[in-house]
């Protein structure tokens, strides 16, 4: 079961409160760099909230930059094949030094074998 908690983030005068949901699943990404350059990666979601995502990753985009972010969950039910996949465009809005980034993406669940954007991983 997923646990629900409530994570305070205050950056100097903004003080916010979301929904934030502990789900460790796999999470690929990919961004267009300053030099107009694909680049890609893959990590671990720490949490996820109605808003975005915290990525763990061993290689971070740019703070500020355009990311394309593709988060596949495992089968909930036992013997179950399909996957879970939520896909979402967005914008690096933290980068932690704890290896990850927050992503703010608006995300749209993936209906099992629907096609994403041919460019996409």
């Amino acid at each position: 079961m997923i646990e629900e908690h409530i994570c305070c983030s205050q950056v100097q005068s903004e003080a916010r409160v979301t929904k934030r949901y502990p789900i460790a699943a796999q999470a690929s990404f990919q961004w267009r760099g300053f030099d107009r350059i694909w680049y890609q990666g893959t990590g671990v979601t720490q949490d996820i909230s109605a808003y975005g995502a915290l990525i763990l990753a061993p290689e971070l985009p740019p703070l500020g930059v355009e990311i394309e972010v593709r988060v596949v969950f495992p089968a909930v039910r036992q013997g179950a094949t399909a996957k879970g996949r939520l896909i979402g465009k967005g914008a690096v809005v933290r980068v932690t030094d704890a290896a990850g980034f927050a992503a703010s993406v608006t995300f749209h669940i993936v209906k099992a074998g629907q096609l994403g954007n041919p460019r996409q991983f």
